[in-house]
């Protein structure tokens, strides 16, 4: 299981979810799940339809938890956006990374997992290999291409 914290207005967040619609839809039937735990930052990202909106406009198909307390996050003992938690099958926590970046070592940390679990099946549909060097065989070139908001060196 893959747990990603996240909110929809922060451009990190924002940058990391082409990665993780991929691996979702490459690993899902190999067994990975991921769970989007988004905690907000902002008061108007707390709207339940605000978020609803965020995950329809960015074509989120894996389950979305709302954590306006914070409850999840204070049990993760998190501190930042965008961060992953990759569990294993015994729960435990195998594998973290704070922020963007690290896309290859994620996904190959996945297929480790897979691996150690007696899992072969990394997907359905084999697509060309993400222009960052990624191995996800679902992961297409104009998905991982796209981002929501123009790089500047500001970003």
């Amino acid at each position: 299981m893959l747990v990603d914290f996240w909110t929809y207005s922060c451009i990190n967040c924002m940058r990391t979810q082409p990665y993780l619609n991929a691996w979702y839809d490459c690993y899902r039937a190999a067994g990975l799940e991921i769970l989007g735990v988004h905690a907000p930052e902002f008061a108007f990202e707390k709207v339940q339809e605000n978020v609803e909106k965020a995950v329809r406009d960015a074509s989120i198909s894996y389950p979305v938890a709302l954590d306006n307390d914070f409850a999840t996050w204070h049990a993760f003992h998190n501190r930042y956006w965008p961060a992953k938690y990759l569990i294993d099958k015994d729960g435990t926590i195998r594998w973290t990374h704070f922020g963007e970046g690290s896309y290859d070592e994620a996904e190959n940390q996945i297929r480790d997992l897979f691996g150690e679990a007696g899992e072969h099946d990394y997907g359905q549909n084999p697509a060309p290999t993400p222009p960052i060097g990624g191995v996800c065989p679902g992961a297409g070139r104009s998905e991982m291409n796209r981002s929501p908001l123009p790089r500047t060196g500001r970003n």
